[in-house]
């Protein structure tokens, strides 16, 4: 209690020997250069069009019976689906994440409303590359030509390619 007080009276004191001091002296302003101009931000969102295919899984069974005989098969096959869709990606800073089309993902995947966390994320002046988490086993690479606008998306479900436009929420599209 007793060192609140005394330097509460010290304070006091200061201020006092600074208003004397003020008053005889004239008054001076002090400029402060302004802080260093930081990193500009990477803060864009680009919207892709684009072509895709994935790979289907099929599986059929059956039986057949003659006379006494019978015979049962499974059988698998795979192929590829095509598909035409749009994939979104949010960039802001060191931070990423994507809308994959929906016809390229698994049946069991993460995602956060249809977006994916971008992680290794890297931006250079030529490109920006990184993985798309889409679950606990599958991050296919995504890398966008920052010159040409071209965007793909390879991974072991299917790939993903066309070509990205920057978009500006505060622009009218007509």
């Amino acid at each position: 209690m007793k060192m609140l007080i005394f330097s509460f009276a010290a304070a006091m004191s200061v201020s006092a020997q600074a208003q004397d001091t003020a008053s005889q002296s004239p008054t001076t302003i002090e400029t402060v250069a302004p802080p260093a101009a930081s990193q500009p931000r990477n803060a864009m969102r680009l919207i892709c069009r684009g072509t895709g295919e994935r790979s289907v899984m099929g599986l059929s069974w059956g039986s057949a019976f003659s006379g006494r005989h019978s015979a049962s098969f499974v059988g698998g096959s795979s192929q590829l689906s095509q598909f035409g869709e749009q994939m979104d990606i949010d960039i802001d800073g060191s931070v990423a994440k994507a809308r994959v089309p929906r016809r390229f993902l698994p049946p069991a995947h993460g995602g956060e409303g249809g977006w994916f966390t971008v992680k290794d994320l890297v931006i250079t002046d030529d490109a920006i590359t990184g993985k798309v988490a889409i679950n606990f086993a599958q991050h296919p690479n995504l890398r966008i030509d920052r010159r040409s606008g071209s965007v793909a998306l390879d991974g072991k479900v299917g790939s993903f390619a066309g070509q990205c436009e920057k978009f500006d929420p505060n622009a009218r599209a007509f």
